[in-house]
């Protein structure tokens, strides 16, 4: 065959480009659609794909925290998908709610997050995206790229960073939930993921990574405790990979703002949350942690009693741990029984690693002393207190209390003075104004 001319290499082209079209359009039409919770890497989606599962936040837009602030607000008042009839199904919500039968979830449909970088960011975008699919309408996570104005921060770590000093021979997860001041809603929580199997220097699997991720974010939208189910996600040491429909249920519910339902679902939360914490530390008895969780229980069904013996308990196996005496304090604190609870506050101070764990105790001791109208002595407190934290309102205002029961007149103009020039907004508090009247 002679050598094609100009013409015809030409035609050749255009035929393959047409055929390379005609098969392209092919695949298109009549290939089934991609589903994308399915894929096994959040990588391998196209970026249209992956802002599909994450509007991304765009924080060089973001000025300030305010401006974060004003944006989210205004999805407080969202309104959420209704629940259908097969989302009534079978449900755990009585472990979700905390062992005072309360619910706290967040008060918004978009819930930003922020994952550290490590070597299995990946899978947890994947766990964040497969909520986003699940859970459609009822909220979403956005990905942030900035810690500090972040909702949920997710770190993977080779130990955990708390003073709860979980057991990590049970524990490959830990997340640790901040509240409003109300305590009605969630206002931020911290993620720790272990990088390490429980207990062992090797090093988890990447679908055990996802598996964890998917439990703990369960945590960080508000469930407290376990399924007792091990087929489910929020099983205490879930084995699955996927959401069961009790999970699925479960979730839903929390965030259809069905008040009625959910108080009828979680009539009886009591004796559920009592059992779930009773089994936890009797499978767990040489444990420390699972006895303070059912001492925290005891506490809030107003067996202090009980709730004492628990803590005693969690003393024998980690006598230095902070969290059992501040525990401890705070049963004898309800119970009026102040110059114990100074004890056991003291002890839980000895036992804390750093001065921000400490000045929140501090603070308690001067509440001791004030209930027993000993304001000297609690003023040395909250003014120790206040000066570790001078912007700190309750910290403020607890030093003026006792700037006014001692005749400390100059202290108290001063700290107003101060706190004002970074809030001035305090100026127009009615306590304020008492204070300064006093002091004239």
């Amino acid at each position: 065959m002679k050598n094609p001319n100009k013409q015809q290499k030409l035609f050749l082209i255009a035929t393959v480009l047409l055929l390379i079209i005609g098969i392209a359009n092919y695949i298109n039409y009549y290939a089934p659609p991609k589903s994308l919770y399915k894929l096994l890497s959040f990588s391998q989606l196209t970026t249209d794909e992956q802002e599909k599962l994450f509007k991304n936040v765009n924080n060089s837009n973001i000025k300030s925290q305010k401006s974060l602030t004003e944006e989210t607000q205004k999805d407080n008042n969202y309104t959420v998908k209704s629940l259908e009839k097969e989302d009534l199904s079978e449900n755990y919500i009585n472990y979700a709610v905390d062992s005072n039968g309360k619910l706290v979830k967040w008060n918004k449909q978009k819930i930003t997050v922020f994952v550290s970088p490590s070597d299995y960011q990946e899978q947890i975008y994947n766990a964040l995206s497969r909520y986003n699919t699940v859970f459609d309408g009822f909220f979403r996570f956005y990905i942030s790229n900035k810690r500090e104005l972040s909702d949920v921060k997710i770190d993977v770590v080779d130990k955990f960073n708390s003073n709860d000093n979980p057991d990590s021979l049970y524990i490959a997860g830990l997340t640790s939930n901040n509240f409003t001041s109300e305590g009605r809603h969630l206002s931020g929580s911290v993620v720790q993921l272990l990088s390490k199997k429980p207990n062992s220097d090797k090093k988890v699997t990447k679908n055990e990574m996802y598996r964890v991720a998917l439990h703990e974010i369960g945590h960080a939208l508000g469930i407290i405790g376990h399924s007792p189910n091990e087929r489910d996600i929020m099983y205490s040491s879930a084995m699955v990979n996927d959401f069961s429909a009790r999970d699925i249920a479960t979730l839903k519910m929390m965030y259809s703002n069905d008040e009625a339902l959910i108080k009828r679902e979680t009539k009886n939360f009591a004796s559920t949350k009592l059992k779930e914490a009773e089994e936890y530390a009797k499978k767990t008895k040489n444990k420390a942690i699972p006895w303070v969780n059912l001492g925290r229980v005891y506490y809030d069904l107003d067996r202090k009693d009980d709730a004492l013996n628990a803590y005693k308990k969690a003393l024998t196996i980690e006598p230095n741990n902070p969290v059992i005496y501040q525990s401890m304090a705070e049963c004898y604190y309800s119970s009026k029984k102040y110059e114990t609870a100074i004890k056991y506050y003291k002890l839980a101070i000895d036992c804390s690693s750093n001065d921000e764990q400490k000045n929140p105790l501090i603070n308690m001791i001067g509440l001791c002393y004030a209930k027993m109208e000993n304001f000297e002595e609690a003023y040395i407190y909250f003014k120790q207190s206040y000066e570790f934290d001078r912007y700190n309102k309750m910290m403020l205002k607890n030093y003026l209390v006792a700037c006014v029961e001692t005749e400390r007149k100059n202290e108290a103009l001063a700290a107003i003075d101060n706190y004002k020039q970074k809030f001035p907004m305090i100026m127009e508090e009615e306590f304020i104004k008492d204070v300064l009247k006093w002091a004239k």
